[in-house]
């Protein structure tokens, strides 16, 4: 999943070496409150969000979707806030 998301442009990881069951991901031009908004009422996706200090974007936890489908409406999600 990350491979495939990490070909969407204004898309950028949150220290990926650190990256495991979850990432923190931000897309340029998106607040985090919009992306989250976004993913729960058009892809039935829920995601957390990050404001700290220097760190803003969502959480996200691949590791507890279940099915293919899950994954891929969360990649679809992210791919229709980054473009």
């Amino acid at each position: 999943m990350i491979l495939r998301v990490m070909t969407f442009g204004s898309l950028k990881f949150h220290d990926p070496d650190y990256s495991c069951g979850m990432a923190t991901i931000a897309i340029d031009g998106q607040s985090p409150e919009a992306l989250q908004q976004h993913l729960h009422s058009r892809q039935k996706v829920r995601t957390g969000q990050i404001d700290w200090e220097d760190v803003q974007g969502i959480r996200i936890s691949p590791h507890i979707y279940n099915t293919t489908d899950e994954l891929d409406r969360l990649v679809e999600g992210i791919r229709k806030m980054s473009h």
